[in-house]
């Protein structure tokens, strides 16, 4: 009788750990996909994965040519919104710039995994369709369409949310 995968119990390949998986994708990658599928384990190698996009993140933060830049990016954009930067805020906005890389690392073991799955659970033609009711209600309540929009997308973004912490936490 055939597994789920289409092996036979008895030749059913032997799970593999997390470092085999990772040498195995780069020097045999089929026979390492036919163990992972009989196998799947996937938060190691997501773990390790957001790892090192973090880790080569702070170091490229860190880098003297990133923080200028970051900062420069920072200043013009003050500087659109009308905000005169003095030498005093320049200072502090300098010594700031410093934690960029250590935020960035942060942000990244934190942000990756959740922040695909928040921006995966939020589907255009939701947005499309909660515009229209929010159009069709105001009509019917003879009421403005934009706070009954902006109540409509905050529960849209609650339920997206929620979708995003399960499937970050649980796997679904």
């Amino acid at each position: 009788m055939q597994a789920e995968h289409g092996f036979d119990a008895a030749e059913a390949p032997a799970p593999i750990g997390l470092g085999a998986r990772v040498v195995g994708i780069l020097a045999s990658p089929r026979v390492t996909f036919e163990r992972v599928v009989a196998n799947p384990r996937w938060m190691g190698i997501l773990a390790l994965g957001v790892g090192m996009v973090a880790a080569m993140s702070t170091v490229l933060m860190s880098a003297d040519f990133a923080e200028r830049e970051i900062l420069e990016r920072q200043i013009a954009s003050m500087e659109a919104f009308g905000v005169t930067v003095t030498d005093e805020i320049y200072d502090e906005m300098e010594e700031r710039v410093e934690f960029t890389a250590y935020s960035t690392f942060g942000f990244t073991l934190v942000g990756i995994p959740f922040a695909y799955n928040l921006l995966s659970a939020i589907d255009l033609f939701h947005v499309w369709w909660v515009m229209i009711l929010a159009i069709g209600l105001a009509v019917l309540w003879k009421r403005r369409p934009a706070p009954i929009a902006a109540t409509l997308y905050g529960i849209h973004a609650g339920i997206a949310l929620i979708i995003a912490v399960l499937r970050t936490n649980i796997g679904f």
